[in-house]
């Protein structure tokens, strides 16, 4: 079977660390007190403390990466 990697990528990130913040570009608050952000498929997905908001590309849409993924998965870059 043929074997695959990911191709290395950057990202617009920011981690959502409390409710007590500014609430990172994407988030919102539920009526129940919750957090989700609406992914580019229309899905509303929630949102937890310490998991990282990723831009899907178009500035409007986004979606949560745990902590422990995001730092196997991610390094910060130079370029801005």
């Amino acid at each position: 079977m043929p074997k695959f990697r990911n191709k290395p990528k950057t990202v617009d990130a920011v981690q959502f660390l409390n409710s007590e913040q500014a609430l990172p570009r994407g988030v919102r608050r539920d009526n129940g007190g919750g957090f989700f952000v609406m992914t580019i498929q229309g899905e509303r997905v929630p949102v937890k403390p310490g998991e990282w908001i990723v831009d899907e590309g178009d500035s409007l849409h986004f979606y949560p990466i745990a902590d422990e993924v995001f730092q196997k998965s991610y390094e910060p870059t130079d370029f801005g």
